[in-house]
């Protein structure tokens, strides 16, 4: 394996290797120029070039994170055998525990700071997903609505069947609830904007990519999915999670939250949109998308867990979301 990692960093960026080892990310090794981390990348050059770009955006504006090197060919990635690399600057750290307290209120922190470093971020290239947020929420309803159909035609209820039929009426109120708020706020004049804005999500924040470093600064991973939305979006996401893992109350989330709020300023518009994302019931519909459109002959065991808390989450998402 080192001598895969030798010849990238010799033939593609003229640097020697000293040592190193595989980490889950990539291979951090001690270079003559300090110490480095490669990684495989994808092979949308397009997507890594955007990636490039937002890193350098971020690090201008305080953020500390990693730039892509460029290769001796002028690229920001080296091709070995068919699969490209990049090489950056190794900044590694302990990894955030988002079922700690003081851990989560650290995310918070970070991931405001991190909304606040990649605004204003400029692409032709980046996805816009607030474009079709409303047309997601319908047409993930639009699903559930021909699942339903399909169970009752059936006459024949497995297990999952039952919870689909049983919070069925719960699901539409919130999609309902949701699309509402969109409606009422003005939705397409709030995502134009913030398209003049260009507020970037980060869209896998969790813990395993925000890391704490040695002198207390936080850095963020993995941002190859980054696209343009609203931020709240994010910081639903950041909650549920919270949440979910049943560690935290009702009054600590909210005291989570207002450490974002220290960094960055929620507006009202977007508390409602907050709202919005937080009661549209996400997981439930993505699970049954993913069960009903690649049924096996059996349930497992783990699918049937997965169905019972997602229909868990609905009512403590709801609950949750009045409190906003």
């Amino acid at each position: 394996m080192d001598d895969l990692y030798l010849k990238i960093l010799k033939e593609g960026y003229d640097v020697k290797l000293y040592g190193g080892k595989r980490t889950r990310t990539g291979f951090v090794c001690k270079t003559d120029k300090g110490m480095k981390e490669v990684r495989k990348c994808g092979n949308d050059i397009l997507r890594l070039s955007v990636e490039g770009k937002l890193r350098e955006h971020m690090k201008n504006k305080g953020f500390n994170i990693s730039t892509f090197e460029e290769s001796q060919s002028g690229d920001i990635f080296y091709e070995f055998n068919g699969t490209k690399y990049v090489l950056e600057e190794s900044i590694q750290g302990e990894e955030l525990d988002f079922s700690d307290y003081e851990g989560a209120l650290l995310g918070a922190k970070s991931l405001a700071l991190f909304h606040n470093c990649a605004e204003g971020f400029c692409s032709d290239i980046m996805k816009n997903d607030a474009y079709k947020i409303p047309d997601t929420f319908l047409k993930r309803y639009s699903e559930l609505k021909r699942i339903r159909r399909r169970i009752k035609e059936s006459r024949k209820y497995s297990p999952i069947d039952m919870i689909v039929v049983k919070n069925f009426d719960m699901v539409s109120e919130m999609v309902d609830m949701s699309l509402d708020i969109l409606k009422k706020y003005n939705y397409d004049d709030l995502k134009e904007e913030y398209k003049k804005r260009n507020t970037v999500c980060h869209n896998a924040y969790k813990g395993d990519n925000v890391r704490l470093l040695d002198n207390g600064d936080i850095t963020v991973t993995n941002i190859d999915r980054c696209t343009y939305n609203f931020t709240v979006k994010d910081l639903s996401d950041f909650i549920i999670r919270l949440i979910k893992s049943e560690v935290f109350s009702k009054d600590q989330i909210l005291t989570i939250l207002a450490e974002y709020e220290k960094v960055r300023n929620i507006e009202e518009k977007e508390r409602y949109i907050l709202k919005a994302f937080l009661i549209f019931p996400h997981k439930f519909l993505s699970i049954c998308n993913e069960y009903y459109n690649k049924r096996s002959v059996c349930i497992s065991d783990a699918m049937l867990e997965r169905f019972e808390k997602s229909a868990i989450m609905l009512k403590n998402n709801m609950e949750f979301a009045k409190n906003l």
